[in-house]
């Protein structure tokens, strides 16, 4: 078989005289249309005679391959077809992609440009936050400062400590934060400041979050502070070192969140109970809820409010089961907990005469569903009234009001059940506590 790219070259080819009289004989065989004798009728529609050959030879492949391949190759090169496909069919790829790869490589350096900027504006915006810078503090609370003094060590080291909590988390971390702050007031007369997001989170559920400046309003510059970190007991907060002239971050590492024996702070609950109830007063549309759920609950089992006893159960389940098994390794707790609790409290409290029907409880989770498909074994005196959609304020607020305004406490995990657990019994003295390591009388009633 001939090879057809020889007839694109331009050199001297020693077949050439050969088919070029091949194809004069195969011209000679054609009429002054194109036609040869025994050609299809088909190709007395294309009018260009070298078009015909093509499809003459295309024709003829069918019938002998080899000799219908080389002619047909012949007639495409002669014609220039292969430089034509070549050039409108194949350059166009080659083209675009050219200009492709070049605006992606402009694309490229322009983000990374952007990148660079980007960390070069971090970078100074960071050292700028660092840098010494002058401070106030503002002549009342609440208002913003309107010109800042230099901050002057000599001036500040004989003054009173300032201190500030940064809660991270919900509700439960917020009153932690404002509480321990309170206390640290109260008993060492430091001067306390409370972040304004923690404040306007509290405002939404209590009436009168005010025992605090505000840390972003009455501290001007307040990050370049110099703020030291404190992980400790806060009772030791009233020695000399740390009294005067500091400025003091209560802290507690993330690993340490269930040690809170580090923290200390105990003695407070018991010693300025009356203070805590007084700095965190709920606002009267939850106290109203709380007062009319119970009032129900009292008529659905026909024994008055004073003569029942109200048992609060949290019990803290959607974000907070996979986190106990992976981070703690602790199993969750299940349908046997709550049945030991429920048991404790109806021998505790209960009056075997009406069989123990005067105590109750009041269940309120974050998963509702749960509850009252697992605990209906343990009796009617179980009342699923919990809200339990902790993203909406009003939810927050109406179960963080039953459970405060129970008389005792059953608790499984987190800051919300803890700190209704401490509101809960009355302002003289806390009611008890259910956990899984057993019933806790708290230090307030000893």
């Amino acid at each position: 078989m001939k090879n057809p790219w020889e007839y694109m070259t331009t050199e001297t080819n020693p077949n050439k005289k050969k088919d070029e009289k091949n194809n004069r004989d195969e011209s000679d065989d054609e009429d002054n249309h194109g036609m040869k004798e025994g050609d299809p009728r088909i190709l007395k529609l294309i009018q260009n005679k070298n078009l015909k050959r093509i499809v003459r030879n295309l024709i003829k492949f069918w019938e002998t391959p080899v000799e219908g391949f080389e002619a047909f190759m012949i007639a495409v090169i002669e014609m220039g077809l292969i430089r034509f496909m070549f050039f409108f069919f194949v350059m166009p790829f080659v083209i675009f992609a050219a200009v492709e790869s070049t605006a992606r490589q402009q694309k490229i350096h322009h983000l990374n440009e952007a990148i660079n900027e980007h960390l070069v504006s971090r970078v100074k915006e960071i050292e700028e936050q660092y840098k010494s810078k002058a401070y106030c503090v503002a002549p009342t609370p609440g208002t913003t400062c309107a010109n800042c003094t230099a901050y002057n060590y000599e001036n500040f080291k004989n003054s009173p400590s300032i201190a500030t909590y940064f809660p991270g988390g919900r509700l439960g971390n917020a009153i932690t934060a404002y509480l321990t702050l309170y206390w640290l007031q109260l008993e060492h007369g430091l001067d306390t400041y409370f972040e304004k997001e923690s404040k306007e989170l509290l405002e939404l559920i209590f009436e009168n979050v005010d025992k605090h400046k505000v840390l972003e309003e009455d501290l001007c510059d307040w990050k370049s502070f110099g703020w030291q970190r404190y992980e400790g007991n806060v009772e030791l907060l009233g020695d000399p070192e740390w009294k005067t002239g500091n400025a003091i971050q209560v802290y507690l590492a993330k690993e340490n969140f269930m040690r809170h024996e580090i923290q200390g702070g105990r003695k407070f609950y018991k010693k300025y109970r009356k203070e805590s109830f007084g700095a965190l007063r709920l606002k009267e549309q939850y106290r109203r809820h709380a007062e009319l759920t119970l009032w129900q609950i009292s008529n659905k089992v026909n024994i008055p409010a004073s003569k029942l006893t109200y048992v609060g159960i949290h019990n803290r389940r959607t974000d907070y089961l996979e986190f106990r098994r992976r981070r703690l390794g602790m199993d969750n707790l299940y349908e046997d907990y709550f049945e030991d609790a429920v048991a404790y409290f109806k021998e505790e409290y209960g009056d075997p005469s009406i069989d123990n029907n005067n105590v109750v409880f009041v269940y309120i989770s974050d998963d509702m569903k749960w509850g009252r498909r697992k605990l209906k074994k343990l009796g009617e005196n179980i009342f699923y009234v919990g809200c339990g959609d902790g993203d909406k304020p009003d939810c927050i607020g109406k179960d963080f009001a039953l459970l405060s305004s129970c008389n005792h406490t059953i608790t499984t995990h987190g800051t919300f059940g803890h700190w209704g657990a401490f509101f809960a019994g009355n302002i003289d003295a806390q009611g008890e506590i259910f956990t899984e390591y057993g019933a806790i009388i708290p230090e307030v009633n000893k």
